[in-house]
């Protein structure tokens, strides 16, 4: 239902219908027939706002799922992301506790990261908007 959109499938494709994460996505049709570009980050400026103390929070619709070496973040619909343990557990447990984190909670030096979930639609700042169609087109390119 997605192929008109990302063009590539994900592994959760590829385990359901192999049994195996690690094999071909039966969905792929090769990187050369993504033709839509795109940049995770819209803003270069973002990288400031997040610095000056932007506040994100954790939205109720994630959804995790904890795999050997990593977890597997859904942000919705078929838009399934990887990350690092460190970086799910940080996440599943800001969203519990329902409370909003800056940078400096996430890591100083995960500014790269943090700034790429929020433009995956992973985060959501109330200082701060990207308007665009994200959340509509299940954009699912792994950060």
């Amino acid at each position: 239902d997605h192929l008109s959109i990302c063009e590539s499938g994900c592994r959760m494709s590829a385990l359901g219908y192999f049994g195996n994460m690690n094999e071909r996505d039966n969905l792929m049709l090769g990187p050369e027939k993504i033709t839509r570009p795109y940049r995770l980050i819209q803003d270069p400026s973002l990288y400031d706002k997040i610095r000056s103390g932007m506040v994100f929070h954790v939205p109720s619709r994630l959804r995790f799922r904890k795999e050997k070496g990593f977890y597997l973040i859904n942000i919705r619909w078929a838009n399934t992301i990887t990350s690092p343990d460190w970086c799910g557990e940080f996440l599943e447990r800001y969203q519990s506790q329902g409370e909003g984190f800056t940078y400096r909670e996430f890591g100083e030096s995960e500014i790269s990261l943090l700034s790429q979930l929020y433009a995956k639609d992973a985060l959501v700042s109330d200082q701060e908007s990207i308007c665009d169609q994200r959340s509509y087109l299940g954009l699912s390119a792994n950060i």
